[in-house]
């Protein structure tokens, strides 16, 4: 049996881009489910199922459009990036990242949800 542990799981849709996994997205007001299973070093297995819905085109669409975003300047360095909010209830908070990301990091709507936490704990 694998004891408590905490467990941080990252799933990348990106890197399952292929035409028998639907691509590198899963379509609108669709319901998800991943299994993740850990093994620990004594061959001991755990599995959890998590389930999340995705998001509505129209809040897709609700999300990207620039009136919904908070005013945001770009600093980029040799090696690092800082995206900073220039107005709002954010006004100065800064993303700072590393140049080389492949998604570089930014700024969403405001929440009109609870946000769904994803975390782990083996048994």
């Amino acid at each position: 049996m694998i004891n408590n542990a905490d467990l941080w799981v990252v799933y990348d849709k990106s890197q399952e881009a292929t035409a028998a996994s639907g691509g590198n997205s899963y379509p609108f007001d669709t319901e998800v489910s991943l299994t993740v299973t850990a093994r620990d070093k004594f061959d001991n297995t755990s599995a959890e199922i998590f389930q999340f819905k995705t998001e509505t085109e129209y809040e897709h669409d609700n999300a990207v459009d620039s009136a919904n975003l908070p005013e945001t300047t770009t600093q980029v360095g040799a090696d690092y990036s800082i995206v900073e909010v220039q107005s709002g209830n954010l006004e100065g908070v800064q993303l700072i990242y590393a140049n080389e990301e492949p998604i570089k990091p930014g700024f969403g709507p405001k929440l009109t949800k609870r946000p769904t936490s994803l975390s782990v704990a083996l048994r």
